[in-house]
């Protein structure tokens, strides 16, 4: 009888983990597609929906949210190490100052929700945030991944991912 509780319960939590893995994919990209729908908001309003820099942070958040199911730590630091995750200077750029607030708050908050995705939302990251814990260097921890998100998210890698079928299976 204990055998078959157990069982039960080790089956439950393997499809609750399992719905889990789906669901918190699906509120990562929903939260993308909101900071996206806010910067299109901004940029309708100061009527720059023609700008080059909007059209490319658009379709650069777009292809984030459609690659994001890729998206682990382990990917993180595979780009790390072969550079993938170079300096962006000169993308997303515009003369319109009141469109580059805009466009680096969108940026900012995706990098922001990627950072909270990887360290909260997955396996690997909850592991690294308990063993970082009690060695007090979980602030330390939390700053560089935001530092990498902040640079995966600007970076082409998330190109690089959709142009190999990243946004149909890893």
């Amino acid at each position: 009888m204990l055998s078959l509780s157990v069982g039960m319960v080790l089956a439950s939590l393997v499809v609750t983990y399992a719905w889990w893995v789906k669901i918190r994919i699906i509120n990562l990209r929903q939260d993308i597609f909101d900071i996206r729908d806010g910067l299109f908001d901004r940029a309708l309003h100061l009527q720059a929906l023609s700008d080059p820099a909007y059209r490319e942070t658009r379709d650069h958040l777009n292809t984030v949210a459609s690659t994001v199911h890729c998206l682990s730590l382990m990917v993180i630091f595979y780009s790390l190490g072969r550079g993938v995750l170079a300096s962006a200077e000169g993308r997303f750029k515009t003369e319109n100052a009141q469109l580059q607030a805009a466009i680096d708050d969108a940026l900012e908050s995706s990098s922001l929700r990627v950072a909270r995705y990887l360290l909260r939302e997955t396996l690997m990251g909850v592991v690294c945030e308990i063993m970082a814990f009690p060695n007090r260097l979980r602030d330390v921890a939390e700053s560089q991944l935001l530092r990498w998100s902040r640079r995966w998210v600007y970076s082409q890698s998330p190109d690089e991912i959709a142009a190999v079928g990243g946004s149909r299976d890893c």
